[in-house]
């Protein structure tokens, strides 16, 4: 269980780091929006209602969606290392595997199992 915990954790990980990167690309476009918002206002299909501060205020919003995002990703990879460093230890730590059952909760199947796994060698170890 303590290598199928580990797998599930790297997984989760692979997945994180690409969602960095797409984040980052996110990040890119909003700062595009912004510098060029007068170009997209001027070329605006007729009728349409919106101004040139709204296409800043999109391009401001991709930007801290992107920020935040980023910022939440590095904090759930940090607290997968640490939930994966705990598997060898030779401690009874399921706290962190607990932490990551509930990230994986709210929208990482990796994490989710890699954290019931955790547990599960965890606990088992400590019987045998």
């Amino acid at each position: 269980m303590k290598e199928a915990s580990k797998i599930m954790y790297i997984i989760g990980k692979v997945f994180n780091i690409i969602g960095v990167f797409l984040y980052g690309f996110l990040i890119a476009f909003g700062i595009i929006v912004r510098q060029f918002a007068k170009e997209i206002y001027e070329r605006r299909t007729p009728g349409a209602t919106y101004t040139e501060a709204d296409v800043r205020i999109v391009g401001t919003t991709l930007m801290v969606i992107g920020i935040v995002a980023i910022i939440v990703t590095l904090i759930i990879l940090i607290l997968a290392s640490v939930a994966k460093s705990k598997l060898d230890n030779n401690r009874k730590d399921i706290a962190p595997h607990v932490l990551m059952i509930v990230i994986g909760v709210f929208g990482d199947l990796f994490y989710l199992l890699g954290g019931i796994f955790g547990i599960v060698a965890e606990t088992s170890e400590k019987t045998e």
